[in-house]
């Protein structure tokens, strides 16, 4: 099995690329356009690589995810070109956004070509179906969580370097890229009644970054929150409800949080 990527980095997401957190290079990841990134490259450009490396590797099965991006398609169309089973991998739900019959009928269109697809939830799996997937060619099983790193990643950081007393206030928390479809807004606002409603038992963290960071910043103080841009065990503690802004982290200073 092998990796797939037209580019390491992109404007959405800071992650730190494959592998670079531990030092080591991974042989079955194959990237593209190393050096590239990923909203820089024309269309026609994305295609034609994918289309070439397809047909050298010759796969029996390509597991795309999503369908609606050029990369995807491109994957999809070099399926049915070397004779591979196109797999789709798929978190999208009826619900998840406005929907207007002729992008459906797109959609629908695409989403036919594929042989199968895997999905998170049954919500998943029933939007495919909408869009004229056979049910029995979907199962589930995607966008999971490793579960062990966290169980040992949490374990070792607990009593290392987080001192939690008990004057402090357990958190909600979300990670999250700051963008308007993960509607953070209303989280604010939602976290906001609810301190109206129940006092101040727990305050509200939230990890990330994005486009509407100045907003979700002004949010909070228009709703009257305290805020601080920081972990909260690096301020002092506080009785006010706190919503708490410690930036972008990555995966390796999650379980820090959890």
């Amino acid at each position: 099995m092998r990796g797939l990527q037209v580019c390491a980095t992109d404007a959405t997401y800071a992650w730190d690329e494959a592998g670079s957190d531990r030092g080591d290079v991974n042989e079955d990841l194959i990237t593209l356009f190393p050096d590239g990134h990923y909203e820089d490259l024309p269309r026609s450009t994305i295609r034609s690589q994918i289309d070439a490396f397809m047909q050298t590797q010759a796969p029996d099965a390509i597991a795309v995810s999503g369908w609606g991006t050029t990369d995807a398609i491109a994957c999809m169309r070099s399926a049915k070109r070397v004779g591979a089973t196109a797999i789709l991998m798929s978190e999208t739900r009826y619900v998840d956004g406005n929907r207007v019959w002729i992008k459906e009928w797109w959609k629908s269109r695409l989403v036919r070509k594929f042989d199968a697809a895997i999905v998170g939830a049954q919500s998943h799996a029933e939007y495919l179906v909408a869009l004229g997937l056979d049910r029995s060619k979907i199962a589930l099983g995607y966008n999971v969580i490793d579960n062990d790193y966290f169980a040992k990643a949490s374990a070792a950081v607990n009593g290392k370097g987080v001192q939690w007393g008990e004057s402090r206030k357990p958190f909600l928390l979300a990670s999250n890229r700051f963008v308007p479809r993960k509607n953070l807004l209303l989280a604010i606002q939602a976290y906001a009644r609810y301190v109206e409603l129940r006092g101040n038992k727990w305050d509200l963290c939230l990890l990330g970054d994005g486009p509407e960071r100045q907003a979700m910043l002004e949010a909070a103080k228009r709703f009257g929150l305290r805020l601080a841009e920081s972990a909260p065990w690096d301020v002092l503690a506080c009785n006010e409800p706190t919503v708490y802004f410690p930036g972008f982290r990555q995966v390796d200073q999650l379980p820090q949080f959890y």
